[in-house]
């Protein structure tokens, strides 16, 4: 796909996404931060939906968040509950690993906690404390990115002219990051592409970022759908590479997906995991290996797919 929109606002996206991007960084302690271009040309085993673009990726996590009080204002509710199971998943562990040492200093299950073991055992409670660390401190990803669409691209929201889809994502699918798994949350905005681009795309990122701030009792324009992804019915998810349909009335449809671990290539059959199932997924609904290419079918849109079959796709992915 041709990138050339994007080839002309490419300076004024990279400043403008960089500087939006320290701010966060700053306020929120990442790490491992990277910024790479958003593929558009398509090669064996990948076909691009967009024009390009940038993406602009930091790290933080659960335990960093928590002793440093920077939980995040619009999902404030949501860190907590989610520190609350990990936390109470280590000291299951811990009780477990541990038993034979707890009985014999006398100490019971209420007292497995940071501030009652540092009283009885400051050792423990250190050992107690990494237990905390391990099951809390999975990684969080933070992403800022921009993807161009040229006018005649189907995947965009705005129809017949060249725009850009502007989001933060927010993501703790750790290690892989998948959206769309319940595990993510995304401020977005779409805009045409005109004259006046700079001052549109500096004032749509201000406003994605500023809601970072809101509270989640604020974020009512924002609710993302029950699958929390800009990846509806309507739009190829991103995480679809490759459609195939082979218009048989069994296994109709062979789906590739564009992340880990289902575009990894076995490397003793050459196979990558992929979906394949019959129109809308009533009858076949099946994860299998395949090998890309014309023996599955004519290649086909996402849109060509039926509402029914769409849906099935994107709930078979999320569980």
């Amino acid at each position: 796909m041709s990138n050339k929109t994007y080839l002309t606002k490419q300076e004024i996206v990279k400043e403008i996404l960089e500087e939006a991007f320290n701010d966060i960084e700053s306020e929120y302690d990442l790490y491992n931060r990277e910024s790479q271009e958003v593929e558009h040309e398509s090669y064996s085993g990948f076909q691009p939906f967009t024009n390009g673009g940038l993406e602009i990726i930091g790290y933080t996590n659960l335990w960093h968040m928590e002793n440093s009080g920077e939980f995040l204002p619009c999902l404030y509710n949501k860190f907590n509950a989610l520190v609350e199971e990990y936390r109470n998943e280590a000291t299951k562990q811990f009780i477990e690993d541990n038993e034979e040492e707890l009985k014999e200093l006398g100490i019971t299950k209420d007292q497995v906690n940071y501030s009652d073991l540092e009283e009885i055992d400051s050792n423990l409670a250190n050992k107690f404390e990494e237990y905390e660390r391990e099951y809390i401190g999975e990684d969080i990803m933070f992403k800022l990115a921009s993807w161009f669409y040229e006018a005649d691209n189907e995947n965009s929201d705005i129809k017949g002219k060249p725009s850009v889809y502007i989001f933060l994502e927010i993501n703790w699918e750790h290690p892989y990051f998948r959206r769309g798994r319940n595990c993510d949350f995304v401020i977005e905005k779409d805009i045409a592409i005109t004259d006046n681009f700079k001052e549109d795309f500096e004032n749509a990122v201000k406003e994605i970022t500023d809601k970072l701030s809101l509270d989640e009792s604020e974020q009512t324009e924002n609710k993302q759908p029950e699958s929390n992804i800009k990846d509806s019915i309507d739009r190829k998810p991103n995480y679809i590479d490759s459609i195939y349909d082979d218009e048989s009335d069994n296994d109709r449809y062979t789906i590739f997906f564009s992340v880990e671990p289902f575009n990894q290539i076995n490397p003793i059959n050459g196979c990558k995991e992929v979906l394949g199932i019959s129109e809308g997924g009533n009858a076949i609904s099946m994860f299998a290996q395949a090998i890309e290419g014309d023996h599955l079918g004519k290649k086909i849109k996402w849109n060509d797919l039926s509402v029914e079959t769409r849906k099935h796709i994107i709930a078979r992915f999320e569980d």
